[in-house]
């Protein structure tokens, strides 16, 4: 197995499989939350580009907030909807909402080359640095007096709950 493989995207009955399994789990972790008589947050994100980083995510108390505000509002959004396949019918009991996984790089990002372990690890950020980040943000957000972070849109995101 090599150290840089990567896990590939599930496609076909796999991506249903995988899809219909989140399903489950939501409904089996709903039966549980609603026992506790207390306000929870319980969602399915499902993300379009990166199939597998898709998840459920629960919180109760404090932390209920900090999951409400992870994903930033769509703009403009259109009524597109998620795919879901040969899913439809499972998909419809849940209220989808589109949101923006949105990815913060510094603005000190890039750093000088004697830092990298050679010069093409130094040439490659660079690249990514100013042919990518330089040239597809969409917004800053400072964080200090001298730095910031360039806020690009990194994939979609369907929130999904049953209500």
């Amino acid at each position: 197995m090599s150290i840089n493989s990567q896990i590939p995207e599930p496609e076909g009955v796999f991506k249903e499989k995988f899809i219909q399994g989140l399903f489950e789990i939501y409904d089996c972790w709903k039966q549980q939350l609603d026992q506790l008589e207390k306000p929870y947050y319980l969602k399915i994100w499902l993300f379009e580009k990166n199939l597998r980083r898709s998840q459920i995510v629960c919180a109760i108390g404090e932390k209920i907030q900090f999951y409400e505000n992870t994903f930033s509002q769509v703009e403009n959004s259109d009524d597109q909807k998620y795919d879901f396949e040969n899913l439809d019918n499972l998909a419809k009991a849940f209220h989808w909402e589109k949101r923006l996984d949105d990815l913060l790089i510094e603005n000190d990002f890039l750093e000088s080359p004697e830092k990298y372990v050679d010069l093409e690890a130094y040439l490659e950020t660079k690249n990514y640095f100013e042919n990518y980040v330089l040239q597809n943000y969409k917004a800053t957000i400072p964080y200090d007096s001298e730095k910031f972070y360039y806020v690009l849109e990194n994939d979609i995101v369907w929130l999904g709950q049953k209500t």
